[in-house]
């Protein structure tokens, strides 16, 4: 009975994350509160495990989309905390003009999938300003997930490379 408590108990921390830190932004982008020397928000290499997250949506057509040669910078979500939407904006190498598929999986503090969505968004260049990055228009999301701290997950996708650009940061739905 001692060893099936104490397994039961080590499987549980193996599949806890934490959700309580989170970087709070304002309805523009601005940082708030909360810090991202902890990794939210910045480029990552997935697990096994998170990688998994992304199996059902692996299937979305990435047809047309296309791979920019870096993505520079990735914003925070913003709002965070959020009531009903959200936003997400990408800037891209220089000259880029493509589609891209954003897929964002949501999962609670243990790593169950709450909410999974995929959205084509779009890279446009400025030809007057060559010199600039690519950017996306901010791409408004509303996760389909009940008030509280979750951790988003989300990849960059195109047809020649199925998972380009990964990173995560906790968000926090409120009423």
């Amino acid at each position: 009975m001692l060893v099936a408590v104490i397994l039961t108990a080590c499987s549980k921390s193996q599949n806890s994350i934490d959700v309580t830190t989170i970087v709070s932004t304002d309805y523009n982008g601005n940082l708030i509160s909360g810090t991202v020397s902890d990794g939210q928000w910045q480029k990552k290499i997935f697990t096994s495990q998170e990688q998994n997250l992304f199996t059902a949506l692996d299937t979305t057509n990435l047809s047309g989309t296309t791979a920019p040669d870096s993505v520079v910078q990735s914003s925070f979500l913003f709002p965070n905390p959020f009531t009903t939407v959200a936003q997400l904006y990408f800037q891209f190498s220089n000259g880029f003009n493509g589609q891209i598929m954003l897929k964002f999986v949501v999962v609670d503090s243990h790593l169950n999938i709450v909410d999974k969505q995929s959205i084509r968004i779009q890279g446009v260049s400025n030809p007057n300003i060559p010199q600039n990055p690519s950017v996306s228009n901010p791409n408004m999301l509303s996760p389909n997930i009940p008030p509280g701290n979750f951790r988003f997950y989300y990849t960059l996708s195109s047809a020649s490379d199925q998972h380009f650009y990964e990173s995560w940061g906790n968000i926090k739905k409120t009423d």
